[in-house]
């Protein structure tokens, strides 16, 4: 369960993610396809979502007890890694069909089933492209993004009234970032603000990556999404016959005949460690919002239910001690 103290005083920016959430969330749980990749909404209950009086929004999801992918960093064989971006890039290429752009993928925003499969979760970023799959950007768009794993496109300045269109590569920029991230660690990670850093940083991914001799399908697969110029980047359903995939049997990967990493009892008995990125949000001094208020502009309807709070909640366990 996400619990949101939405009473106090929220930033535009956190209540949009709270909107972007539920809208995305609401979408996947119409959803007949049933994607096993995409965070759910746990339908097995009256309701999913709902706000109290003393004004917390509560968000009930599937639960996944293998952590996220950060705990399996360095951890992942080449068979694994290459099941691991199959499966996501089918929970991708489901949001982008349904015009959705996660615009935050990265290991901490992966959970990781008790099975051992990839289920990207965390929606609180996303956009909605419209009809012609287009995004824009402006110098007044509040974009919620962390840096390091940002495509080129999201973060590259815009002069005064200048906008730039942008469209689902973004995602896939991101996808190889978050393998960077799983195989050399943190400090190669290529986003950066700066242009000219950031192409300094994409060459340190290669070098890199031929010193500590990555198979070369993988050295392949990521330098061809860390491209600057987003055209191109691979896509689905192009990236299907990447090299790093040739392995692939896709509708093996839908069903999830083989698990994407085996050992998930393992890393679960050692324990949960490291820390979680700073989330960025890519525009500074941001106003403050009313959460209902923009609940009711996009249409979102929560039921009030004090049933269940969790101010209420820990209130009866304090007493209770």
């Amino acid at each position: 369960m996400k619990v949101v103290n939405f009473g106090k005083t929220i930033s535009r920016s956190c209540c949009r993610g709270l909107i972007n959430e539920l809208r995305v969330l609401h979408l996947l749980g119409q959803d007949q396809s049933a994607m096993p990749f995409l965070l759910r909404p746990y339908l097995s209950d009256a309701r999913w979502a709902w706000r109290s009086e003393a004004k917390y929004l509560h968000i009930l999801t599937d639960a996944h007890s293998g952590g996220d992918l950060e705990h399996y960093r360095w951890k992942l064989p080449e068979d694994s890694l290459a099941l691991v971006c199959a499966e996501l890039i089918l929970g991708l290429n489901h949001l982008h069909r349904n015009r959705i752009v996660h615009h935050d993928l990265k290991p901490c925003n992966v959970l990781v089933t008790a099975e051992g499969h990839c289920v990207l979760a965390d929606f609180g970023g996303a956009r909605f492209m419209d009809p012609d799959g287009k995004l824009e950007r402006d110098c007044e768009t509040t974009m919620i993004v962390t840096a390091e794993y940002a495509a080129p496109e999201l973060l590259e300045p815009l002069e005064d009234g200048g906008f730039r269109e942008y469209d689902q590569r973004v995602d896939y920029w991101s996808l190889a970032a978050s393998v960077v991230s799983l195989v050399l660690g943190d400090a190669y990670l290529p986003g950066s603000l700066t242009p000219d850093l950031m192409t300094f940083k994409v060459t340190q991914v290669s070098a890199q990556m031929v010193k500590l001799q990555a198979p070369l399908e993988l050295q392949e697969f990521v330098m061809d999404l860390l491209q600057h110029e987003a055209s191109l980047r691979p896509v689905y359903p192009a990236i299907r016959g990447h090299s790093a995939s040739h392995h692939s049997d896709w509708d093996d990967v839908l069903a999830q005949q083989d698990r994407a990493i085996p050992f998930v009892e393992e890393v679960i008995t050692e324990g949960y460690g490291g820390s979680y990125g700073v989330l960025n949000v890519h525009k500074p001094g941001d106003s403050t919002a009313d959460f209902v208020e923009e609940l009711s502009k996009h249409n979102l309807r929560l039921d009030v239910d004090d049933s269940y709070d969790v101010d209420r909640h820990h209130a009866h366990l304090a007493a209770a001690l």
